[in-house]
């Protein structure tokens, strides 16, 4: 297996100011770093038109939260959103749950060979979302969604990524850019 370890666990948070004096106060996380996301790479990764993101990121014994504030175009209750029936039938249709919707969003694994997990994945009846992967060549990376037909439509994505590799040209404030889509038959580049 080419996975190597837990990245991080996505939470979608309705109130930014109140989740980090819970999650650091109450529970003794530490504030890692935080990133500002917004723009059509991180839209198409996502899935979300018009976003503009905060990503808080805690860590406590080796655990790392992303805590995930959508300023635009704010976050969905998932548990209002649809009703029983309409989560139900997408789970079965398997349906993207919304990234904004609040709560579990997400867990960020890494890779050494993302085309490998993925044709593995997929052959276990997993449905990569090819039109939310994005390339960096400036840290030869990438990131990818994936779901499962086991997954309910309530269970958080799985994302898969490749751990970014630095070269001198790059530097710590542009280590998200430049991102380059992923060509894929439904999306050419």
């Amino acid at each position: 297996m080419a996975i190597q370890h837990l990245s991080h666990i996505g939470l979608c948070v309705a109130d930014l100011a109140e989740s980090l004096r819970f999650y650091t106060q109450g529970l003794g996380f530490r504030e890692r770093h935080r990133l500002e996301v917004a723009g059509e790479h991180a839209e198409r990764l996502l899935e979300i038109p018009g976003l503009d993101l905060e990503a808080v990121y805690l860590e406590r014994d080796g655990v790392c939260v992303e805590l995930l504030h959508y300023r635009a175009p704010g976050h969905v209750d998932d548990n209002t959103h649809r009703s029983n029936t309409d989560r139900s039938n997408a789970a079965r249709s398997n349906t993207p749950r919304p990234m904004n919707a609040l709560g579990l969003t997400h867990l960020s694994l890494v890779t050494d060979d993302l085309d490998g997990d993925l044709d593995r994945l997929q052959a276990i009846g997993g449905r990569v979302l090819d039109r939310t992967r994005i390339d960096n060549p400036a840290y030869n990376s990438s990131v990818v969604f994936v779901l499962g037909r086991a997954i309910p439509a309530d269970c958080p994505g799985l994302e898969l990524r490749t751990p970014p590799v630095k070269n001198s040209a790059t530097s710590r404030s542009n280590r998200f850019g430049p991102i380059q889509p992923h060509p894929s038959p439904s999306n050419p580049t």
